[in-house]
Order: C-alpha cells, then sequence, then structure tokens
C-alpha cells in the first residue's frame, strides 16, 4: 500500500459541540428479554450529551473546560435500535427494558492511541417525551427511561489541542446472564479539531505475543476511483493499513499471529459499525476481514493488515456532504483495545438535539 496520507483541508476555528458515530464492541451475552432466547444478543449504547464545564460546575467553552459530564442512552439489538424520525427533526429509538442493571463503562482514547475504560455509569430514570409509533407525524406523548450518568470525567487534554473519542461498552450481568455484552456504540469526538494527523506511520520497536492487543491505524490513503491521491474531503475510497500490538507495549504480535481483524467505521450520527464485506457477501452480512501481509522497517518483521478501496460515500451523496467518518480495528477471538481514526474535511461532530424513545414506557 502506498503509505502516504493527505492532510485534510485547514483546520477551523469553532468549537466540538456534540457528537456520535458508531463502532462495533467484541464483548458478547446472551439477554433474555425481548428477542427470542436462540439469539446472540447485543446492546445499542449512543451518546447523548457531553457537557463540558469548569471545576465549580458552570458550563465552559471546549478549550477551557477540564471537566465534563457525559450522559448515555442504551437500546436492544440487533436491529437498529435508532432511526430518524418521519415527521420529527429527532432521532428516535426503542431504550432499553427499565430493569436493565449491564454496567455501562465509558471507554476515552487520546489522539490516535488505544482507548481505555475510565468510568462506570450510574443509572437513573429519565422523564420526557416519547414519540407514539403508527402515526406520522408521531404525537409526543409522557414518558420514563433509563439513561446512564458519567459525571466529572477529566476531559483535560482537550484545553491543550488534543482529542477525546468516547465510545462505551456494557458489563453483565444480567437476570443471571454472567457474560459480557456485544456493544454496538456511538463514537463522541471532543476537541477543537478532531481530525487524525498522523504522516509517519508508527513502527512496532519489537515483537511479543498478546493475551490481550492494542489495535492500531497506521495509514487512512484517500484516493479516487481510479486510484489517484486524493483528499480527505473529496477522496470516496479508502486505503487502510493497521497493526495489532501487544496490550501496553509498542511491540507488534508475532507474522505467524493467525487471529482475524476486521474494519469498523461509522457515519456521523449512525449507530452500526462494521464495513460489510461486499465482495464475497452481497447481503452485506459479513464484515470486512483486513490482508495481512509480512512487512519489514526498522530491523523489525511485523504483519500489517490492509483494507483496500473502502467506499466512504455515494454517487448521489458525495463523501463531502457525509461529514466525517471514524475508523477503528477490532480483532476476533481477542480483546482489543481501539485506536480511534477521525477521517474528513471537519471530524468534528454535530449531535444538538438528543434521541427521542419512539415508544412510551413508564419506569418505576
Amino acid at each position: 500500500m502506498n503509505q502516504q496520507r493527505r492532510a485534510a483541508s485547514s483546520p477551523k476555528s469553532f468549537l466540538v459541540i456534540v457528537a456520535s458515530a458508531a463502532v462495533l464492541l467484541s464483548q458478547v451475552v446472551t439477554l433474555s428479554h425481548a428477542a427470542p432466547l436462540a439469539e446472540r444478543w447485543r446492546v445499542g449504547a449512543r451518546i447523548q450529551i457531553v457537557w463540558p464545564h469548569d471545576s465549580l460546575g458552570a458550563p465552559a467553552t471546549v478549550q477551557n473546560a477540564p471537566l465534563a459530564n457525559v450522559r448515555v442512552a442504551l437500546g436492544p439489538a440487533p436491529g437498529m435500535p435508532w432511526q430518524f424520525g418521519s415527521g420529527t427533526n429527532q432521532n428516535l429509538f426503542q431504550p432499553i427494558a427499565c430493569d436493565f442493571d449491564g454496567s455501562p463503562k465509558l471507554w476515552i482514547g487520546l489522539n490516535n492511541t488505544p482507548a481505555r475504560p475510565v468510568a462506570t455509569g450510574i443509572k437513573r430514570i429519565a422523564t420526557g417525551l416519547a414519540a407514539l409509533p403508527g402515526i406520522n407525524p408521531p404525537p409526543l406523548i409522557s414518558s420514563s427511561w433509563p439513561v446512564w450518568d458519567f459525571d466529572n470525567v477529566d476531559v483535560s487534554p482537550a484545553t491543550k489541542g488534543d482529542t477525546l473519542f468516547f465510545f462505551v461498552t456494557v458489563d453483565g450481568p444480567y437476570r443471571g446472564q454472567p457474560d459480557d455484552f456485544s456493544t454496538y456504540s456511538s463514537v463522541w469526538a471532543h476537541g477543537t479539531d478532531p481530525r487524525t494527523y498522523q504522516p509517519d506511520a508508527p513502527v512496532p520497536t519489537g515483537i511479543q505475543d498478546a493475551a490481550e492487543v492494542d489495535t492500531v491505524i497506521r495509514i487512512v490513503w484517500p484516493h479516487d476511483e481510479l486510484g489517484d491521491p486524493s483528499d480527505a474531503a473529496r477522496g470516496r475510497l479508502v486505503n487502510i493499513s493497521a497493526i495489532v500490538l501487544a496490550h501496553g507495549t509498542s511491540n507488534s504480535v508475532p507474522p505467524e499471529w493467525d487471529h482475524q481483524v476486521v474494519l469498523a467505521v461509522n457515519a456521523t450520527n449512525n449507530n452500526l459499525s462494521d464495513v460489510p464485506d461486499k465482495e464475497n457477501d452481497i447481503r452485506g452480512f459479513s464484515p470486512t476481514i483486513g490482508k495481512k501481509r509480512v512487512a519489514t522497517e526498522k530491523g523489525i518483521t511485523f504483519p500489517v493488515w490492509d483494507f483496500n478501496d473502502i467506499p466512504l460515500g455515494r454517487p448521489e451523496r458525495p463523501f463531502s456532504l457525509e461529514t466525517t467518518r471514524l475508523f477503528w480495528i477490532r480483532t476476533l477471538g481477542v480483546p482489543s483495545y481501539p485506536a480511534i481514526w477521525g477521517h474528513g474535511a471537519d471530524a468534528r461532530t454535530n449531535f444538538p438535539v438528543q434521541d427521542v424513545p419512539r415508544e412510551p414506557q413508564n419506569c418505576p
């Protein structure tokens, strides 16, 4: 792969306010509600707000806020728990059951470094309006539903020009099921310019086998349909390469490491993530698996996974109008800590209105 990444257009000066995008996290549990028991179930998680403030709790700008409060809503998956509400200007979602007692954890990635869990959410019951289904436009009626709060999260790196990427996983148990959940999460980019700029692809410093791994994107190279390089705003396709490191180190897994590596991507404000393998699965249900090759750089021989010609936009809606993509890599069968890559002419996100439940429920 051509080891070049074109920089996006010049940074803009206004602030990140709120953003959502999507990722799939590799944790699994069988849920016992709202679905056939034989099916492996998942949880959808969407960050509703990131509210920056100062040490006294007064609202502050991204550049000046050392702390932030984060709120998350959950919905059942598979299926798309979130959808744009016809007749409204808001996204509608199916809330998780009132008695859901899984434990959402907030993860934060600093710039292009692997994310880490930093806090466990506190459950509370939110009250507001829900959309009554079956009517267009849907009338809004009083409702209540569970949300999870993460208060006083340290976001001080953003005051120094760094970017923080937030996403959520959900731990069990739930109704006697001991395992964790497979979580489809949004990603929230917090910073004044969340685009990733990495002119020099990272090179591992050694080789090490690992039971847990960090997944790091080395290169995102935008190009057109003819393979000619393009900038981030105009390139309809990208080539991506990634490496897998032993967790917490700069050592690559060995060249013979044989776990599959999967590309995940979001579009702004969507909530599902794996890039479908349309070449080999026309229904788009199978994820795109990276093609492994072996590279030698600076005296180290290590595996690299390539994902070539990944489409960004559609002919009728160019990528530049879809604002941004957030890429990350996960591994199958091995716990992974992903680094997020923000790609676009403007990788900031915009999520000014919180989601509305699409069916009313009354939580005690």
